[in-house]
């Protein structure tokens, strides 16, 4: 998680945040913002964005990593801020790992926009698979244990 690691990484990381929806200057010349509003806890999303999220996701990975169907998140919460979308890139189609992005942003940025762009993808994909042995010790069935690695890891 970005700013888990000691106190103050919280408030860098809204620091951060916070560049990334005002807009960072690109090697081309323009400013772009990269995420929405970051301060909401709405899990909402729009039909528009889940298309060129489900988009982004089979360009960038095929369709096998798909959800088979649109994952729409509700509010868990009475006072959750639902005037915003949840926090995503503005553009899914500006990958994190895009040479001229990625030399845009400082290692700070870079990092929270990758963090955001794959949870974001990471909410419209296909479930992880692992595979799993089962263990028979004299004739009982005494439990399984996943093989490694996952054989999808969704």
């Amino acid at each position: 998680r970005h700013g888990a690691s000691h106190p103050n990484d919280a408030r860098l990381s809204l620091q951060v945040a916070q560049q990334l929806y005002e807009g960072v200057p690109l090697s081309d010349g323009r400013q772009v913002g990269l995420i929405t509003y970051m301060r909401t806890d709405a899990f909402s999303i729009s039909q528009a964005t889940l298309e060129g999220i489900r988009t982004s996701i089979d360009r960038e990975y095929g369709k096998g990593a798909l959800s088979p169907k649109v994952r729409e998140h509700a509010a868990k919460s009475k006072n959750a801020q639902e005037a915003h979308e949840a926090v995503r890139p503005v553009d899914m189609a500006m990958v994190p790992w895009a040479t001229d992005l990625r030399s845009s942003l400082t290692a700070e940025q870079g990092k929270l926009y990758e963090l955001i762009w794959r949870r974001t993808a990471a909410s419209q994909m296909a479930d992880a698979q692992y595979d799993s042995t089962t263990v028979l010790l004299y004739g009982r069935l005494r439990g399984s244990a996943p093989a490694a690695p996952a054989a999808f890891t969704g």
